[in-house]
């Protein structure tokens, strides 16, 4: 048994520049989390599901599962939320599916929210990006 950090981020796209035709990223905040034991068999710690979709081996006691499929009911499923498609700038409401790009002094505003993941970590959670990408 592991000591691991259970948290739900809430995901966003920000926009990152106008070049090629303008780009975005991604960015998630935690909004809820738990510091609590896990049973599970992944390395360094087994998710609910693997990244093929796949329901990952957790003992049937385990707390930490416990808390991410509570987490997953009530922040995932439950909530139904999707992507805005849309973003309010200081000046004017951007429409992402527009033919007209946001201009630069935008970059780093959130372009769509509204979703949510759950995550089981052994480090505490953070913000990401670390920093704001910029364009190469």
């Amino acid at each position: 048994m592991m000591k691991v950090f259970v948290t739900v981020y809430s995901l966003s796209r920000a926009y990152g520049g106008p070049e090629e035709g303008g780009w975005s990223y991604e960015c998630g905040d935690p909004v809820q989390g738990v510091y609590t034991l896990c049973c599970g068999n992944g390395f360094p710690v087994a998710p609910l599901f693997n990244s093929d979709g796949i329901r990952n081996e957790h003992d049937a006691e385990c707390p930490a599962l416990a808390v991410e499929n509570a987490y997953h009911a009530e922040w995932v499923e439950g909530s139904k939320h999707e992507y805005l498609d849309s973003f309010v700038t200081s000046n004017d409401t951007y429409d992402i599916n527009g033919m007209d790009d946001a201009p630069e002094p935008y970059a780093g505003e959130v372009m769509v929210a509204g979703k949510y993941e759950v995550a089981m970590s052994l480090a505490p959670p953070e913000p990401y990006p670390s920093r704001r990408p910029h364009y190469e």
